[in-house]
């Protein structure tokens, strides 16, 4: 089996994917999910903040540029509530340059950043490093 995509060897954590663009949401989910770990999926701010309150996710992998509020605002709003759950961005940049938004995520306390477009296996390392840490 290819190494990006083995199942995890222990119980699965929960990864929050928030995304809103439907086809990279459903790639992602899916390659998260033969990794080995459930996911919760939000296409929005609202979503991803209602999702996080229903359950405290091992995880957060979030777009930065999302309709009905911004990624930052999320972001924000869960290191608040849960600082101890790492945060991954992701981002194509839209009006700024994608290295301008990730760093000012990261500044936000996200854990690690992706700048798009990556390879979904690439994305499965970042999680999985950050959740056996």
């Amino acid at each position: 089996m290819n190494a990006q995509l083995q199942t995890a060897d222990c119980a699965p954590s929960t990864v929050l994917l928030i995304e809103d663009d439907d086809g990279l949401r459903g790639t992602l989910a899916v390659c998260l999910r033969i990794a080995g770990y459930k996911v919760a999926t939000a296409s929005d701010e609202r979503g991803a903040l209602e999702q996080f309150s229903r359950g405290k996710p091992d995880a957060v992998v979030t777009d930065l540029i999302l309709p009905q509020g911004e990624g930052m605002n999320a972001v924000k709003a869960m290191r608040n509530a849960a600082p101890e759950v790492p945060i991954v961005v992701m981002s194509g940049g839209g009006m700024f340059p994608a290295t301008h938004l990730l760093g000012i995520a990261s500044s936000l306390g996200a854990a690690a950043a992706i700048s798009k477009p990556f390879k979904p296996a690439a994305l499965v390392d970042v999680v999985r490093n950050l959740v056996a840490a």
